[in-house]
């Protein structure tokens, strides 16, 4: 048996950028593993896989993950918590505050799935609707709901 291990590459955040914008401008699909944790328990630091694909911000609705412009170079991808004709508002979901508004032309692209030890799942699946539902309607008590989350983790993996 033949074993192909992916290579692992990390770029520069504004070379991240530059490429993820000519891809989507040419209508491509993007997957790249997540870094950092404010998107946590969702998704997972250098596990999870996201595939963002180009849209309208007609398309955008309350709960998508987008991969959103917030300051030039610097791109959040987070969870939209509020939306208007012109404004967006987004939260990680790791995160216990908003990220403030941002102009609409800010958004980039949506995830459409999120890859977890080789298993796709569509973001617009009942499940995950379900998830996003709950976690934005749970944001008051986010902060112990996230400690609380961290310690059954912490359990599960102490022999």
């Amino acid at each position: 048996m033949i074993s192909q291990e992916q290579e692992t590459k990390y770029i520069p955040n504004d070379e991240f950028c530059h490429t993820v914008e000519q891809m989507l401008e040419e209508g491509m699909d993007v997957e790249f593993t997540v870094t950092g944790n404010s998107m946590w328990p969702l998704l997972k630091h250098g596990r999870d896989k996201v595939t963002l694909t180009p849209c309208k911000y007609s398309d955008i609705k309350k709960g998508d993950v987008i991969l959103f412009e917030a300051l030039p170079s610097k791109y959040l991808l987070h969870r939209v918590t509020r939306i208007s004709e012109k404004h967006i508002e987004t939260t990680g979901d790791f995160n216990t505050f908003r990220d403030g508004k941002f102009p609409k032309t800010c958004v980039k692209c949506k995830a459409i799935n999120i890859t977890r030890k080789g298993k796709c799942y569509k973001t617009d699946a009942f499940f995950m609707k379900l998830y996003s539902f709950c976690w934005m309607k749970f944001f008051a008590v986010r902060k112990p709901l996230l400690k609380f989350i961290r310690f059954i983790s912490k359990t599960k993996h102490t022999p």
